[in-house]
């Protein structure tokens, strides 16, 4: 399953994200959801998740200084948010660790989501 979700700011992307998140988990606990999201939005979607659903407190790996390192070992029914600036400086490694881990042909994820993907591209922000 794929979707986008695309309007202008204030409309509640953040809230469709994470009851969409929230179905995803609830269809597939087992398998981890990673968020990448620039790094001023990390507290926003922690927030959002645990409106949505207070029993995922606990299953939330999320800090304002969210370091994409410890992506390198993950576990099931975690949902990661990292931001986008430290995973794409820890990529390589996190790549190769994943690799050497689970394999190149595993789907690691039940979900991968990437808030303001449009951003970055070519951007050098280290907010983002």
């Amino acid at each position: 399953m794929s979707f986008i979700i695309s309007d202008e700011g204030g409309i509640g992307k953040t809230k469709a994200g994470a009851i969409a998140i929230n179905h995803i988990y609830s269809q597939n606990p087992d398998k981890p959801i990673l968020l990448l999201v620039p790094r001023r939005l990390i507290k926003s979607w922690r927030h959002e998740l645990l409106r949505v659903n207070q029993k995922l407190q606990g299953m939330i790996h999320a800090s304002e200084l969210s370091s994409a390192n410890h992506l390198s070992q993950l576990n099931s029914r975690m949902i990661y948010i990292v931001s986008k600036h430290s995973f794409a400086e820890n990529g390589d490694r996190i790549f190769s660790a994943w690799k050497e881990n689970f394999g190149s042909d595993s789907d690691l994820f039940s979900l991968v989501v990437i808030d303001e993907a449009h951003k970055g591209k070519g951007e050098s922000n280290k907010n983002t």
